[in-house]
């Protein structure tokens, strides 16, 4: 079972032992923050490069980013877990330089569940989280 399938907000302390829990985290970074949709239902292949980003607009400072698969339909079946798309490590930094405030994500996963259990874009982003999150 992935541990963060489903509706969750993921803390630094789930991939750092001195990152920030949920205990420690103020309501303001979450909330009454301007959010962009990317609609990716029309991607080539399972992994979202970091042009995606590129081809819709680049003014993302402070924004929470929703990425759309059209995965969530598969919910609950058999199909949910396997192929399912992921953020590549070169689009989660892309995400990070460009100063999102939070990353949603309708797949089974952030990261390829089919890697061997390497977690590439969770870790850069929870890296990044760490520099705002209270302790």
């Amino acid at each position: 079972m992935i541990g963060n399938t489903g509706t969750c907000l993921d803390s630094p302390v789930h991939r750092y032992p001195q990152g920030g829990d949920l205990a420690g985290l103020s309501l303001d970074p979450l909330v009454d923050q301007p959010a962009r949709v990317f609609h990716l239902t029309d991607a080539f292949s399972r992994g979202i490069a970091a042009d995606a980003f590129d081809r819709r607009g680049s003014d993302l400072v402070g924004t929470a980013v929703l990425l759309h698969t059209g995965w969530d339909a598969r919910s609950s079946t058999p199909e949910y877990a396997v192929g399912a798309p992921y953020l590549t490590e070169e689009a989660a930094r892309r995400l990070v330089e460009a100063g999102v405030s939070l990353v949603g994500f309708d797949s089974l996963n952030i990261d390829d569940t089919e890697s061997g259990g390497e977690r590439p874009a969770r870790s850069r982003l929870l890296a990044a989280a760490s520099t705002w999150w209270s302790t």
